[in-house]
């Protein structure tokens, strides 16, 4: 699932074709898509769509066990919005061009603590990127 606004520029149509994303605009429709397909194991979300977020909705999905991905966003605010405290410092975004700055978290099982991946990678390397903590 990738939670976007829609007039996304941050990936082209090829990119989610290929990566197989399924957009959603809203809370509400991210919600609605991951209650409906269980299958979904991680959220991308565009660095624009955090304001907007209910905090509680990925609260709720990282208890569950699915990888958050926040793209182009530091580490820090992905997590603050999941009241933790990181456990790496922020990368600095602005010495990253032509490509996708990743920050992920995935809880490997109830109760167990916390696991960052900071990275950068081009969009297209991100499934490999991440795929240590799938």
């Amino acid at each position: 699932a990738y939670l976007t606004p829609e007039n996304d520029t941050l990936l082209t149509g090829q990119q989610m074709a290929e990566a197989n994303l399924q957009t959603v605009h809203t809370a509400v429709e991210l919600a609605t898509l991951l209650g409906n397909e269980p299958q979904i194991t991680t959220i991308y979300i565009h660095p624009g769509m955090f304001e907007d977020l209910d905090n509680t909705i990925l609260k709720q999905q990282y208890a569950n066990g699915r990888l958050i991905v926040a793209l182009n966003t530091p580490l820090s605010q992905l997590a603050q919005t999941l009241d933790m405290t990181p456990t790496q410092p922020d990368l600095p975004l602005e010495e990253f061009v032509n490509g996708t700055a990743v920050a992920a978290v995935k809880q490997r099982e109830t109760g167990a603590p916390l696991e960052f991946v900071a990275t950068y990678a081009q969009f297209e390397q991100i499934p490999a990127v991440l795929s240590g903590l799938r």
